[in-house]
């Protein structure tokens, strides 16, 4: 029994491999016959796109020929409408030039006539012109004149103009000079007194003040954290003489170094028993 099923199961198997082997030729066989129809008609498009191209080629060889054939006559045409053109310009020509020499016969016998009435007209003019010259040249002369004797009279003018404003100008620059030289001395001699105010500042805070108030007669700018910026006319109170050209003092909630020469004393303190702190630079 056994063997009699493995026998069928091999016969099964054979017919399922056999039936597999020819589905697989079928199929072979229609892509074969697909392929060929596909070649097919590819040959057949390209025997159309032959003959397509035959005809254009035709079709342009046609055109080429036509428009070599047209331009033959166009050109034929040309040559003829230019041989008619220069027939009809020789005529003209012609024409023109028996024209221009009867107008040239014309004018030179009008020349003549006009150049004979120029003469006489001329001889004329020119007496008249003479004449003409001669009165204004009278005229001119006497316009000369009168030009001169204005331009004198303006060039003393001005003249006198000139020397007013030099004098006016020396008069400003010697004023200006004479305001310098007081504005010069007023600040030397302001310069002076800040000096020795200071120097007697510098001597009362060595011979034992603590402290004094000053008064700023500038303005003083600074950026700097350890100096004091103030404006003109603050009081500002005067702790530590740092040397001749730099004090110590508060002003306001703020203090700080600021230079000498921008303050000037106005309440001098009484002289204490020890001396104020002097700070090298």
């Amino acid at each position: 029994r056994k063997v009699e099923e493995e026998r069928r199961k091999r016969e099964a198997e054979e017919e399922r491999r056999r039936r597999e082997a020819e589905e697989e030729r079928r199929r072979f066989e229609e892509e074969e016959r697909r392929l060929d129809e596909i070649r097919q008609q590819e040959e057949e498009r390209r025997q159309e796109e032959e003959r397509l191209r035959a005809l254009e080629e035709e079709r342009q060889r046609r055109e080429e020929e036509e428009r070599r054939r047209r331009e033959e006559e166009e050109r034929i045409r040309r040559q003829e409408e230019e041989r008619i053109l220069i027939e009809q310009r020789k005529r003209l020509e012609e024409a023109e030039r028996r024209r221009l020499e009867a107008e040239r016969r014309r004018l030179e016998e009008e020349e003549k006539r006009r150049a004979e009435e120029e003469r006489r007209i001329q001889a004329e003019e020119a007496e008249r012109r003479r004449q003409i010259e001669e009165e204004e040249r009278k005229r001119e002369d006497e316009r000369r004149r009168n030009e001169l004797r204005k331009m004198e009279e303006e060039r003393k003018r001005e003249e006198d103009k000139r020397r007013r404003e030099e004098d006016r100008l020396r008069e400003i620059e010697r004023r200006e000079k004479e305001a310098e030289e007081r504005e010069r001395r007023a600040r030397e001699e302001e310069e002076q007194r800040v000096r020795d105010q200071n120097q007697r500042n510098h001597r009362i805070s060595t011979n034992g003040d603590n402290s004094f108030d000053v008064k700023a007669i500038y303005s003083f700018k600074s950026n700097d954290e350890n100096e004091l910026p103030f404006k003109k006319g603050s009081v500002i109170t005067v702790t530590e003489v740092i040397d001749d050209n730099w004090y110590y003092g508060t002003y306001g909630s703020r203090s700080g170094m600021f230079p000498t020469s921008y303050v000037t004393l106005i309440n001098p303190a009484p002289a204490a028993s020890a001396p104020t702190q002097i700070i090298e630079d």
